[in-house]
């Protein structure tokens, strides 16, 4: 893939999601039909989208996007899966899909760039929304495991992916046989797996058809 084609790839996939999110809550808006609480919820969740696409545009102008620098900080991961899950709500509602968050912590800290895992929990929604192919429910399970790591399965209940497509899933450019009819480029995974990866964590992905798709990643607490 050229340096152009990789771009556009890039911005094709990062941007879609919220940007849909933001145009459904704008119509909500245009509508107006709304009391003043729900007006402020649904400004809270724009501006949310607005300024992850900002960091996204910046990213991608800034940097090599093929080498990404890391600002690594100290962040609830947990807040993230709850930020990332409360601006697609309404957006999964719609396809019948209910989202639950899971922990039994109140916080789970880690040190780990924040933006790039708002990103990566987009990438994964944006998976399910698309290949689910059902109402169902996505589950996200935050917690510590004891030996300084952090145990993150993201699972939904949907159509899955065959077992012997599994492998492969985490390839530039790879999209399963069973999901050809969908658009895309392929990219979300790679995504996931390339953030794990450079944040020294291990990510896997167990699906088989009809028994949904899950996605269990470990990482380590403190980056050197």
């Amino acid at each position: 893939m050229d340096d152009a084609k990789w771009m556009r790839s890039l911005l094709s996939h990062n941007v879609r999601m919220p940007l849909s999110i933001i145009q459904g809550y704008g119509e909500l808006l245009e509508e107006g039909k709304l009391d003043d609480e729900k007006q402020k919820e649904v400004v809270t969740k724009i501006c949310g989208n607005i300024r992850y696409l900002s960091n996204i545009l910046k990213l991608v102008i800034d940097t090599d996007t093929t080498n990404i620098e890391y600002k690594y900080e100290v962040i609830d991961i947990l807040d993230v899966v709850k930020e990332v899950s409360k601006y697609v709500k309404d957006f999964t509602a719609k396809k019948g899909i209910k989202v639950n968050v899971i922990s039994q912590s109140e916080k789970v800290m880690m040190r780990a760039d924040r933006w790039q895992f708002i990103r990566l929990f987009y990438n994964l929604f944006e998976n399910s929304l698309k290949y689910m192919g059902r109402s169902g429910e996505i589950s996200v399970m935050v917690s510590e495991t004891g030996d300084d790591s952090v145990l993150i399965v993201y699972k939904d209940n949907g159509n899955g992916m065959p077992a012997q497509e599994v492998e492969h899933v985490f390839e530039r450019g790879y999209r399963s046989l069973s999901h050809k009819g969908e658009k895309g480029q392929g990219m979300g995974m790679y995504f996931v797996y390339q953030i794990i990866e450079d944040h020294s964590g291990t990510v896997n992905v167990i699906s088989d058809v009809g028994k949904g798709f899950s996605v269990r990643i470990l990482l380590p607490i403190s980056q050197v």
